[in-house]
C-alpha cells in the first residue's frame, strides 16, 4: 500500500504542474499506472538475469541483458565532464523505445 500511496502522490504532483515533464524508475510491477498523466514518464526497470517485471510501457535495461530488444537505444549520458546529459538528451522523456544503461 505504501507504494501506491507513493506513485499516488507523484501523480498528484504532476497533475499540479501540467506545464513540466517529470520522469520515474521502477522497479515495482504491480502498482496501478492506469492514472500516470501524460507528462508523468514512467520506466520500467528490469533486474539482470530475472524475470521481466512487466510487458507493457517503456524498460530500461542494463548492458548484456539478453532480452534487450532490437530497437531499444543505448544511453550515451555519463558522469564524466563532457559526458551527454539528460538535459541534453532527453530520450527519455519521450521515446516509446527501451533504454539500454551501461552498467554502473
Amino acid at each position: 500500500m505504501v507504494k501506491q500511496i507513493s506513485l499516488d502522490t507523484w501523480i498528484a504532483v504532476a497533475l499540479s504542474q501540467p506545464l513540466t515533464n517529470f520522469l520515474a524508475f521502477t522497479k515495482s510491477a504491480n502498482l496501478d499506472f492506469s492514472k500516470v498523466p501524460s507528462n508523468l514518464k514512467i520506466i520500467h526497470s528490469q533486474w539482470l538475469g530475472k524475470e521481466k517485471l512487466n510487458d507493457t510501457g517503456v524498460n530500461a535495461w542494463i548492458e548484456g541483458d539478453s532480452r534487450i530488444p532490437s530497437d531499444a537505444f543505448k544511453c550515451e549520458g555519463g558522469a564524466g565532464k563532457d559526458a551527454l546529459k539528460c538535459d541534453t538528451c532527453k530520450l527519455c522523456w519521450t521515446t516509446e523505445k527501451d533504454v539500454v544503461f551501461g552498467i554502473h
